[in-house]
């Protein structure tokens, strides 16, 4: 009878599972460059960010009217913390945050569906998951979210973060923090009536800071980010003017 050594049979056993590991991970790679050549096709995205108030809706809605873009546009009444956390910061800050990351990755993903399946020739959104972490590190430095809840945050936002293709252009808009509470106080929303000047001019610097990582390549992203300003009071662009923003983002859209 043959004597069989059952070292050689487990190192035998080791091989035949790596070599069969090596050979799915091949047919997987195949598989996954198939989908990158099929969806090849560029489609911009844009994110359309800036503080509270600062006019986000009426840039969208300019720009995707003069470039036929789909506009998936942030639903207030779905923010369902925005009232208690503007009755109880301090309680309420580090919840609403994450409900708001997690909203922003979801509207991410339906864009990214959207783009997947060509059914669009671009796509705005309202707001930023960039922007998004604005808001949670201006209410740590006010105190409202601690250092473990913020620590938490940022680990949430750089694994869903990187999973999030980055934007073709940041469209931000860029007013003074007057403008932004008259456009404030003219919409009338009862749960933003004890917004101060303080906070959105410590929310305007934030989105400076935010700015500054994006075009230097110090985000998840990781390269460049293209930004777009639109400085001033959006109510009183002209139409011309709002047709020379969309021409010159429709322009840098297609070198990319």
């Amino acid at each position: 009878m043959e004597e069989r050594n059952l070292g050689d049979d487990v190192q035998g056993m080791r091989l035949s599972s790596a070599n069969v590991a090596v050979q799915r991970w091949q047919v997987h790679r195949r598989r996954s460059a198939r989908v990158i050549i099929k969806t090849e096709k560029h489609v911009p995205l844009a994110w359309i960010d800036g503080p509270i108030a600062v006019g986000k809706t009426t840039t969208a809605e300019k720009i995707c009217e003069r470039l036929g873009w789909q506009y998936l546009k942030e639903r207030f009444q779905d923010n369902r913390l925005v009232d208690e956390f503007y009755k109880d910061e301090k309680r309420w800050a580090f919840a609403f945050q994450m409900q708001m990351l997690f909203k922003r990755a979801r509207s991410k993903n339906y864009a990214e569906a959207a783009i997947m399946a060509s059914m669009v020739k671009g796509i705005a959104l309202d707001r930023s998951i960039a922007g998004n972490k604005v808001l949670a590190r201006v209410n740590h430095e006010l105190g409202n979210i601690n250092d473990h809840e913020m620590a938490i945050y940022e680990d949430a936002f750089d694994y869903l973060a990187r999973g999030i293709r980055a934007p073709t252009v940041l469209v931000y808009i860029d007013a003074q923090p007057a403008t932004m509470m008259r456009r404030l106080k003219a919409r009338g929303r009862d749960c933003e009536t004890k917004v101060s000047l303080e906070y959105l001019t410590q929310l305007r610097d934030g989105y400076e800071r935010m700015l500054d990582e994006l075009e230097s390549g110090r985000s998840p992203w990781g390269s460049h980010v293209r930004i777009e300003r639109i400085v001033g009071d959006v109510d009183t662009i002209s139409e011309d003017c709002w047709d020379g923003t969309a021409e010159t983002i429709r322009r840098f859209c297609e070198r990319r």
